[in-house]
This record gives structure tokens, sequence and C-alpha cells, in this order.
């Protein structure tokens, strides 16, 4: 027990010097991810529209973007309006991956505000400061140097 209690405790150490060093290369993700076509549906079923015939006129979208070569957000809206005249210029605010992400906002969703909320009332809930993990990494450097835990 206490082998286990040692080892998840360096596992948070760990955590917490990786969460407080790491970057991410933001331009070269947003490059990755391509429009959500589960967005567009999202947006059209918003609208009114039900899921299954959004999901459809979507699918239809895809095929054109694939037989072009091109992304859903290329489309123009003339084009979109020949398979739905639920569209309007708005859609063009859900595409990219900010948008779509942002649009997730269910308690417990991904969207950014729900994760900031979260990791608010967490930061507040178990009292995490800078302090904390600055000591925690201390007890991490300490901990390597010295090899306390071998």
């Amino acid at each position: 027990m206490f082998d286990s209690t040692r080892t998840i405790t360096g596992m948070i150490d760990v955590s917490a010097e990786f969460a407080q060093k790491v970057t991410f290369n933001r331009e070269r993700i947003k490059r990755s991810l391509p429009a959500d076509a589960t967005t567009l549906a999202d947006y059209l079923v918003k609208k009114g529209m039900p899921f299954r015939s959004s999901h459809d006129v979507v699918g239809k979208l895809v095929g054109v973007c694939v037989s072009r070569g091109c992304e859903l957000q290329n489309l123009s809206l003339e084009e979109m309006k020949k398979l739905s005249r639920v569209f309007e210029k708005d859609v063009f605010g859900f595409f990219g991956v900010e948008n779509s992400v942002d649009k997730f906002s269910s308690y417990g969703s991904t969207g950014s505000n729900c994760v900031a909320e979260q990791l608010g009332y967490w930061v507040h809930k178990l009292k995490i400061t800078a302090t904390w993990f600055k000591n925690r990494t201390i007890r991490l450097i300490t901990a390597a140097v010295f090899e306390e835990d071998r």
C-alpha cells in the first residue's frame, strides 16, 4: 500500500510539473483539424431541422467537398442553400476549431467556457495555488536528485 501511495504521489508531482511546462503549437493543431461536419449538423438542428435530415444534408455537402477536394467552410452560402434553405450567413460562424468547440455548452461538455468553469471550480475547491504547485515541484526535484523514493 505504501508503494502505491508513493507511486500515486509521484504521478501527481510529475503531472503538476508537466501542467506547468507544457506548450502546444496552436497553429499546427488548428491546421490539422478540419471543419467538423457534426457541428454543421448541430447548426441545422438548432435551426429546427430534425437531426436525421441534417445528417443527410451535411452528408451530401461532404460528398460535394470530397469531389472538389475542399473543406465545408469553402462552400458558398448559395451552394449550401441548394441542399437546404435553412442555411443562413451565420453558418460561417460555426466553422473552425474554436467555433466548433465553443458550440458545446451543456454541463460537462468540452466547450471552452465549460472547461474554464470546471477548472475554476476545482482550483477553488482544492485550494490549488501557485505555492501548491511550487512545493510539489521542489519535492519532485529533491526526490530525483537524492533518490528518496528508492
